[in-house]
């Protein structure tokens, strides 16, 4: 039964689908290896320039410069990155994309009481489904990253990824 109504659900916004990147804003949720709000607007008007926020826990700890940081991380990821749809693979209505662009942000281990600041370099790559029936945005991307962490006790380098699935609405 639930495959059933995962497969109407598809079908029903393959039918209502349009292009990624035709709205200014939006704003709701990202589940897999990271769970939390997700903010994208695009900015200055320029084509493809996105500001991407994420604020939630992420369940895959970056592996850190001599261990890692642990199960789990708070974080704040802010990343300013160029999406370009990849027009050459477009399928029907889906908007393939791909980018990359730089984060600053913080992340704390649960298990500890201590912010650490990140600077990082990351690509971006999915698709996205946008809604005509509803004001929504629909996106699976994978988002790769490499970065340097910061704090009162020193610094170290890290690699970072997500596996993510969005749910926005857009304004």
């Amino acid at each position: 039964m639930k495959k059933k109504m995962l497969v109407a659900v598809m079908l029903i916004a393959a039918i209502a689908a349009n292009a990624q990147n035709d709205y200014k804003v939006s704003l709701g949720a990202t589940v897999g290896t990271l769970y939390g709000a997700s903010y994208k607007g695009f900015i200055f008007g320029v084509d493809g320039l996105a500001l991407a926020a994420d604020l939630g826990v992420n369940l895959f700890a970056p592996a850190m410069e001599g261990g890692s940081f642990g199960a789990y991380t708070f974080e704040l990821n802010p990343n300013v990155e160029y999406q370009g749809a990849i027009t050459s693979f477009s399928a029907g209505n889906l908007s393939w994309f791909a980018g990359g662009g730089v984060s600053l942000g913080l992340m704390s281990p649960l298990e500890y009481n201590n912010v650490v600041g990140k600077f990082g370099v990351n690509a971006v790559g999915g698709v996205e489904l946008g809604l005509n029936s509803v004001p929504l945005a629909l996106s699976f991307d994978f988002r790769p990253g490499y970065g340097l962490q910061f704090n009162k006790y020193g610094s170290g380098s890290f690699f970072d990824w997500k596996l993510v699935l969005s749910v926005r609405y857009i304004f």
